[in-house]
């Protein structure tokens, strides 16, 4: 037998609450990679590709170029 777990309005604000922190915190993130990333070149006077961007900040490829 299945249970049926109904969320109540509480409920549903708490997750939507967790899920903009969640959001906020992952945008803080990638924020912080790629100073990191953009420190690393500036320090270094190498380029990066793309991939070696990904690579050192764990953002996708297209996340970096949508970024810079």
């Amino acid at each position: 037998m299945s249970k049926i777990v109904v969320m109540g309005p509480n409920d549903v604000a708490a997750m939507r609450k967790a899920h903009r922190d969640a959001e906020a915190a992952y945008f803080q993130a990638k924020v912080g990679a790629l100073e990191f990333a953009i420190d690393t070149m500036a320090e270094s006077g190498e380029e990066f590709t793309a991939n070696e961007l990904a690579y050192m900040t764990g953002l996708t490829s297209n996340e970096v170029a949508a970024q810079m």
